[in-house]
């Protein structure tokens, strides 16, 4: 993600994040620095506490998986987990993009030490995701140090499939440039 930041040439970013992506985008909002990076908006990020790992703040069955070092998970715990509240078609074509997957960074401790504060960070929180409860999310959010707006969507996990155009018009209105000052 950085280097194709850096290859286009990018001074103005907004860095959006899902699940996973909250262990990546701390680090490279530090990498990019305050300056170029006017905002964060993590959709259901798994976000450690400090110094731990991914692996650590999962529950059963879900930890099981991951402690395993299994790959990919069985169909219908996919389903269970990703695709509550999706329509047949919606929930057909998030189980055909499953594949396997590394789990080398969820055993990873996380490091957020230079992860700037003073970047404004939106958290969109998915009301009824049973991969990350509602309380995990706000345990999450604590965990990044706060947010600044917490925008709800009542939708499971993968809201980019169940709910697009809301989730659009979420990432929309919290990218929108602001009039310059004169």
């Amino acid at each position: 993600m950085l280097a194709q930041i850096e290859q286009a040439g990018l001074d103005d970013v907004i860095l959006v994040g899902h699940s996973l992506a909250g262990i990546v985008i701390p680090d490279v909002a530090a990498r990019l620095g305050v300056r170029r990076v006017r905002r964060i908006i993590l959709l259901a990020c798994n976000v450690p506490p400090d110094g731990k790992s991914v692996v650590s703040t999962l529950k059963p069955p879900i930890r099981f998986f991951a402690r395993m070092n299994i790959d990919r998970l069985p169909v219908w715990m996919a389903r269970w987990m990703f695709c509550n509240g999706m329509t047949e078609q919606q929930r057909d074509h998030s189980l055909r993009l499953l594949v396997p997957e590394s789990l080398s960074i969820v055993h990873e401790p996380v490091d957020r030490s230079r992860m700037p504060t003073d970047i404004p960070r939106t958290w969109v929180l998915t009301l009824r995701d049973h991969v990350l409860s509602i309380n995990d999310q706000r345990r999450f959010m604590a965990n990044l140090g706060g947010v600044d707006e917490v925008v709800e969507l009542d939708t499971c996990h993968n809201a980019m499939i169940s709910e697009p155009a809301e989730l659009a018009s979420i990432l929309l209105r919290h990218s929108a440039v602001a009039p310059a000052s004169k």
